[in-house]
């Protein structure tokens, strides 16, 4: 019955508040962590286990994206036996919201392979994804505060599920800026900016075709952003603050080589 509870759907009349102390608990050890991790970055890169450690996280972070989907599935199956389907409009487990087709879900998978192979192409695409993408899911984490989601408090596996998956993300490009030293220039910006063309064009046609909202493209009121409009102008709305937010992410790397440049 524990084990069932700490899987299973939301509890009735339980809401979870935005701003909330179970919201910024985990925004603090994110910040907590990324502390530690500058001020060790020297012995964690000369560390002996470095390769292992980044191999194990970036494992862990494609098994937390595909727990998502399990986890679904298993709701699925206790509300058919608690014969509760009925109370949400959709089967919890479906292809039209539990593909990988988010900027936070590709990201989880992505930054796996990133911390595997180390490839700055790949860091590139993921840092302005990353940024983008979990700074809005944290602050608005409609995943886990949804009325047609679900509300999932500490006492959930979504819960845990959910802030890890985007705290780590964040964590792994902080990571390889902080520890590796990467870095970002402008044609990493038109880079990773023709990528996200490329995946929201697939997704757009993947959204057709399932009648599904991936990437919030159909209805972007879901994201909390209630002033876009809906699909078909969504897509400019998107592509127009998409480069806003890339162009506000790549303002600090553009003053650091300013100021090298000034230098030197």
């Amino acid at each position: 019955m524990l084990f069932n509870n700490f899987f299973g759907y939301q509890d009735e009349g339980y809401v979870f508040k935005i701003f909330g102390f179970a919201h910024f608990i985990p925004i603090i050890i994110m910040f907590i962590l990324i502390f530690f991790l500058f001020y060790y970055r020297k012995k964690i890169r000369l560390w002996k286990y470095e390769a292992l450690f980044r191999h194990f996280f970036g494992a862990l972070m494609i098994l937390n994206q595909m727990a998502y989907t399990y986890n679904n599935i298993y709701i699925t199956s206790l509300l058919y036996k608690d014969e509760a389907i009925g109370a949400f409009p959709f089967p919890y487990a479906s292809v039209t919201k539990d593909l990988p087709l988010s900027l936070c879900g590709i990201s989880m998978i992505l930054t796996g392979f990133l911390f595997f192979n180390k490839s700055k192409r790949l860091f590139a695409i993921l840092y302005f994804w990353v940024i983008c993408g979990a700074t809005l899911a944290i602050i608005f984490p409609s995943a886990i505060a949804n009325n047609t989601y679900g509300h999932f408090g500490p006492d959930k596996f979504r819960y845990y599920q959910f802030w890890i998956g985007h705290i780590g993300i964040i964590m792994i490009i902080a990571y390889m800026i902080i520890v590796w030293e990467y870095k970002i220039k402008l044609k990493s910006l038109i880079y990773s900016f023709i990528w996200l063309i490329i995946f929201g064009a697939s997704t757009l046609i993947v959204n057709l075709i399932l009648d599904a909202n991936y990437l919030f493209i159909m209805n972007p009121k879901d994201t909390g952003l209630n002033f876009l409009p809906n699909y078909p102008w969504s897509i400019p709305s998107f592509i127009l603050l998409g480069f806003i937010f890339y162009l506000i992410i790549f303002l600090p790397w553009h003053f650091i080589e300013k100021r090298k440049t000034a230098k030197s």
